[in-house]
């Protein structure tokens, strides 16, 4: 490695320390902190020192897990320290913020989903809520258009025109219903 590049990742490092110092107190497991995976992943490394695709591999694997901060830095680390003198590592480098954000936006789009999943089920809940008040109250509207029309006819037979023609409001009345 050339100067310009070990003074461009030392930098990087010290911000990825002050990242470290925040979070330690937070997590005191050190299964939790990926100390598990750092073991496997070093392991792998001291078996295949040259090989560019365990280290992407293992960056594929802990992508989608939290928590796993610093296992990603000493996966980076590790492809710098190796491979700095190659275009695959700088690519690695470069995608590195793009493929967190992906992650990000992924994670977004499945809780969104997931929220308008239970929207969508609140909203037919209420609209199966509000069937049922619709057709209570139209129920109501019923037995009260009913009630207004017996009496109508009720009070039709009382009047000696309409006795004759009583037959034919029955009829209109049942042809109404």
């Amino acid at each position: 490695m050339d100067g310009s590049t070990k003074t461009h990742f030392s930098s990087i490092n010290i911000r990825e320390k002050e990242k470290e110092k925040e979070k330690e107190g937070k997590n005191q497991n050190p299964f939790l902190e990926g100390a598990i995976p750092l073991l496997i992943f070093r392991s792998a490394v001291k078996e295949m020192p040259k090989d560019f695709g365990v280290r992407e591999g293992f960056l594929e694997i802990v992508k989608d897990f939290e928590g796993m901060e610093k296992v990603k830095d000493a996966i980076y680390q590790s492809i710098v320290e190796d491979f700095s003198e190659k275009e695959e590592c700088w690519n690695c480098l470069a995608r590195r913020k793009l493929s967190e954000l992906l992650v990000k936006l992924e994670s977004r789009k499945k809780k969104k989903a997931q929220e308008r999943m239970v929207l969508d089920k609140i909203k037919q809940n209420e609209m199966e809520r509000m069937d049922v008040e619709e057709e209570s109250a139209f129920e109501d509207e019923e037995r009260e258009a009913v009630s207004y029309a017996i009496e109508v006819f009720e009070e039709a037979v009382q009047v000696p025109l309409f006795k004759k023609n009583f037959l034919i409001f029955i009829a209109l009345f049942l042809f109404l219903l």
